[in-house]
């Protein structure tokens, strides 16, 4: 999955100052529903902020970034994206070599997703606990640069990529 067309130092930004300009807003905001609002967008970007710093090789980075929209997207209720952020917590193990760990990860996510009823995710989780089992094993595949690729190689068909919310 690509969410930045390819460009993940400007998705970095824009995400970055949109991720600002909604802390601000929910600082300022007078009614308790606003600054949730607020809250849980804040928490939304940093799952969409992941993928690029992913996409720019800092998994650690990416880690932590979910690790904390996790927790805010649980604190709030919203099981939905909180399993997404699972879902790419999952990812981001697997590519900070802790193929176990984002199995675990995935296996947990797909659950969640399908106890919040998300039909698309838990699909495509799925399949990535199965590509993180090949992982494991030692059987991934890997890019020109050494990195892990998710999904299918492009000679099978392939699940349909999730959108995010």
């Amino acid at each position: 999955m690509n969410p930045h067309g390819g460009h993940p130092t400007e998705a970095e930004d824009f995400l970055l100052q949109a991720r600002q300009l909604r802390i601000e807003l929910g600082r300022t905001s007078e009614s308790e529903t606003d600054r949730l609002t607020y809250t849980r967008a804040v928490a939304i970007t940093d799952v969409c902020l992941d993928q690029a710093q992913l996409e720019l090789h800092r998994p650690a980075e990416a880690i932590e970034t979910l690790s904390t929209a996790r927790t805010t997207l649980l604190d709030i209720q919203d099981a939905f994206h909180a399993g997404r952020a699972l879902a790419w917590l999952a990812r981001a193990h697997v590519a900070s070599g802790a193929p176990g760990e984002g199995e675990e990860e995935g296996r947990r996510a797909v659950a969640e997703c399908d106890a919040a009823g998300s039909e698309r995710w838990r699909v495509a989780m799925r399949y990535r606990s199965s590509a993180a089992d090949a992982l494991r094993e030692g059987v991934g595949r890997t890019g020109a640069d050494g990195g892990v690729r998710s999904g299918p190689p492009r000679t099978t068909p392939s699940v349909p990529a999730a959108r995010s919310n």
